[in-house]
């Protein structure tokens, strides 16, 4: 059984703010497992990236190395493929997507190893690309172990929030830690906080807000 990627469309009633389902559509199912996806609108159209691969993650004795699959569409009814990026021994996992401060499209992605379908190490991957169709050779960044979720420009800067662990083993909620990181290019980066092992995040993403204040939007796990 496939699974697909679905694209929900929701309106803001104001002033209560509350959220009403507009619609539900299916916009990719050419893989055996499609998901973790991100979207975003990037010189008038709008580009959505996800993994495609056989399962959730590989299995014992079966391998399943994920690759990002790049989609456009001009309307969001529409859609068509625009890339499919792989490394090889690599499983890409959880995109996300951002616009740098030169105008790219910049993708972020877990970058896993599972050989012979056991986990031994990740290390994040960065792409960049100029019209959402070329993109440039996986670039790791941080240090193995790390996991750099999403990112977020402000000018001029990247910043994301990276989860890490003891090296070759999986992350759990106690062995967990965090560290705000930033970064001029996106590829380069430094680390500009550390958090206490009491924010054990699952998933980061950072919030822009006015005054020059930020905020954490974490998952616990």
């Amino acid at each position: 059984m496939k699974s697909g990627l679905l694209l929900l469309t929701w309106s803001v009633v104001l002033p209560a703010a509350s959220l009403e389902l507009v619609s539900v559509q299916r916009i990719w199912d050419q893989a055996p497992h499609s998901a973790f996806g991100d979207i975003i609108r990037f010189r008038d159209q709008f580009f959505c990236v996800f993994r495609e691969g056989r399962w959730h993650v590989a299995k014992p004795g079966e391998e399943d190395d994920g690759k990002l699959r790049v989609i456009t569409s001009k309307d969001g009814d529409a859609w068509r493929p625009a890339a499919l990026i792989a490394e090889k021994g690599i499983d890409l996992r959880d995109p996300h997507l951002s616009i740098t401060a030169g105008n790219r499209l910049m993708i972020v992605a877990g970058g896993s190893r599972y050989p012979n379908g056991v986990y031994e190490g990740r290390q994040p991957r960065v792409f960049f690309s100029q019209d959402g169709s070329t993109w440039t050779k996986p670039h790791p960044v941080l240090e193995e172990g790390h996991w750099l979720w999403r990112v977020t420009w402000n000018k001029g800067r990247a910043w994301g929030v990276s989860k890490y662990s003891t090296l070759g083993k999986e992350i759990t909620a106690e062995s967990r830690r965090t560290r705000l990181v930033s970064s001029a290019d996106g590829v380069e980066w430094k680390t500009a906080a550390e958090f206490g092992q009491e924010f054990t995040f699952g998933a980061v993403g950072i919030l822009r807000r006015p005054a020059r204040h930020v905020q954490l939007l974490g998952l616990l796990p």
